[in-house]
This record gives C-alpha cells, structure tokens and sequence, in this order.
C-alpha cells in the first residue's frame, strides 16, 4: 500500500520518495489504522454532509409548500386570516393593527388602549366587522353647550373662509392637523369657498365619510 508505492518509486532513482518512505516507514498494522482513520473521516464528512442536505431539503420544501399555499387559496378566493385595520383620532395608541378575521371596531379599538375622554363613542357602532385595509377614525365628542360664539365659530358652524388651521382642527370632528391646513391651502390657493360643497376638492377630504360627518358643521358666510 503506501509503503509499497514509496518502494516502487526507489527505482527511478527519486531520493525525494527514498527520504518519505524512511521517513513515514510503516508497518502493515499502521497502514491500516491511517486507512481506517481516512476512511472514517470521509465517513464523517459525507454523513454531514447528507444531513445539512436533508435540512435544507426540508426547509426549501416547506418554503414552496406555503406559497403553494398561498397561491392556492388566491385561485380559490379564500381571504388571509387576519388583517390589517387603522385606526386614528379619539383613541390612545392610534396606529395599524393586525387583527384576526371577523374581529369588529370594538376590538380594533380595544387593542388601540381604549377610547381618550374626547371620544364620541355614540358616533361608532362598536359591533360594526371591520375589513382588510379599512380605516376607522374616532371623532371628537362635540358638546352644544360649550360652544362659544368666537371668530369663525357662530351659531354652531365654523366658516371655512375665514377659520384658522387651529381653529378647524379644534372644532371639526375627524380633522386633524393635515386636513387642517389643506382646508386653509385651498382657500389661499384658489380664493373664498362659495359654497360648502367645494371642501370635497380639499386634499384627503373627497366625498367620502369627512364631508359627510363635517358638512352640517360648516358654512362660507
């Protein structure tokens, strides 16, 4: 074996190999026992081998079986089981929450820590089921015997043409800041609302539920 190979070498006249074979000079059972080790190690190697194989096997299958999954219930039109919901004004953590399938704006306010002391709870119906990407926001609770006939703010109605951002955010329910200041915008950009009806061109106003909550609160005279 090795030392038989290193014999055979003596004869080209290589003193490189002459210097190995008396330097590694080995008897039969030493020859064996490098075998052996030789062959245990890449025993060693190959089974690492298969198993670190075998997990990535494993977690690459897994990986394809949940998009699988997922691409399957797409086709078949099955909705994720939770989703997402954001929820601002009159609640004290307002932000996006991840709320399992069917929950209702009861537990999306819940998760949100509860309504503030402001909150119009009678406004939202709590047992309303909430959906994916929906935006629920807590108005402002609007109490007639504070109202204070000051500035714009006359006879319960806030005029648009002459308010302050500060001023329509502190009166307006479900206007914040933003909406505030692109109410104020608008005017300076385009001249004087001749009629309420115009605020829907404001930014993030639109037709939709602010006009609808504002609109029996605002005037342009």
């Amino acid at each position: 074996m090795f030392s038989n190979f290193l014999l055979k070498q003596e004869g080209n006249g290589n003193n490189l190999y002459k210097e190995v074979f008396i330097l590694f000079k080995l008897n039969k059972i030493e020859e064996k026992v490098i075998l052996l080790t030789v062959i245990i190690i890449l025993g060693i190697a190959f089974v690492y081998k298969m198993v670190v194989y075998k997990e990535s096997s494993v977690k690459v299958a897994k990986q394809n079986e949940e998009e699988n999954r997922k691409e399957s219930d797409e086709r078949l039109g099955l909705e994720p089981e939770t989703i997402c919901v954001y929820i601002t004004g009159e609640v004290n953590n307002p932000g996006i929450y991840e709320m399992k399938k069917g929950s209702r704006i009861k537990d999306v306010v819940d998760s949100a820590g509860g309504f503030t002391d402001n909150a119009d709870k009678v406004s939202v119906n709590l047992s309303e089921k909430v959906s994916d990407e929906q935006h629920i926001d807590i108005l402002k609770r609007y109490d007639e015997k504070d109202t204070v006939e000051k500035g714009s703010i006359k006879g319960g109605k806030i005029n648009i043409n002459t308010a302050t951002a500060k001023e329509l955010d502190d009166f307006l329910p479900g206007v914040g800041p933003t909406i505030a200041n692109n109410i104020v915008n608008y005017r300076e950009k385009n001249g004087r609302y001749k009629k309420i009806e115009e605020i829907t061109n404001v930014e993030r106003i639109g037709n939709g539920k602010t006009f609808e909550r504002i609109k029996e609160l605002i005037t342009v005279n």
